[in-house]
């Protein structure tokens, strides 16, 4: 029961609206008799007939708002969360890990009162307009010269906390590598600490701490 299965069962529960994730016996149970493949299938081996009927789907929301968003309102959630300037990862209509992360970050960054993958949620992103959080980060000023020198030269006492020329350029490294640190202000914030953790779960590192280690990998 590793972190990553932690993680898998509680977006599972979040998606089922189970009001707990703990992995139980009853979990599993009600896993079992759930038919496979219920959310990805569909995406995959959806015959050519299916677009028009699902196109009204996302168009016109079902009536009941707290069913699961379908596979192809999901790949709709992940365009405009792309377009909001959030990284959810491939648009491939499954509601993975990271997709869920670019939901969290973009609650975030609009003070929303919660995350709930909902269709008032993709409504609210299809009446935003594109790109309006990529210029935040387009426009932070190219002050990488004094951090590369702290990078190649890590200051002896490594246990202390990054400086903000640091955390911005740990920002920067993040983002070239794929993962959304959000705005790039040398702030350790809750998007720049949840871009950490994606990235060292894939690297397969045992601690996601924003060290100079870790900078310097």
């Amino acid at each position: 029961m590793g972190r990553q299965t932690r993680s898998a069962v509680r977006d599972y529960a979040e998606a089922r609206a189970l009001p707990n994730a703990d992995a139980t016996r009853e979990l599993l149970a009600r896993l079992k008799a759930e038919p496979p493949a219920s959310v990805a299938s569909p995406a995959v081996s959806a015959p050519p007939v299916s677009p028009p009927p699902v196109a009204q789907q996302v168009d016109k929301p079902a009536p009941d708002s707290a069913q699961p968003l379908t596979p192809d309102e999901i790949r709709n959630l992940q365009d405009r969360l792309k377009a909001a300037g959030f990284n959810p990862g491939p648009i491939d209509g499954t509601m993975g890990r990271q997709t869920r992360s670019a939901v969290r970050d973009y609650a975030e960054a609009r003070a929303l009162p919660n995350a709930d993958v909902t269709r008032g949620l993709l409504a609210r992103l299809k009446a935003e307009p594109p790109a309006s959080v990529a210029s935040a980060s387009a426009a932070s000023p190219p002050v990488s010269s004094p951090v590369a020198q702290q990078v190649d030269k890590p200051t002896p006492d490594s246990a202390s906390p990054l400086t903000p020329d640091e955390i911005r350029n740990l920002q920067d490294r993040l983002k070239a590598a794929g993962f959304n640190p959000g705005a790039v202000d040398g702030v350790m914030g809750r998007q720049t600490r949840s871009a950490v953790r994606d990235y060292a779960e894939t690297q397969g590192i045992p601690s996601a701490d924003a060290t100079r280690d870790l900078l310097s990998r």
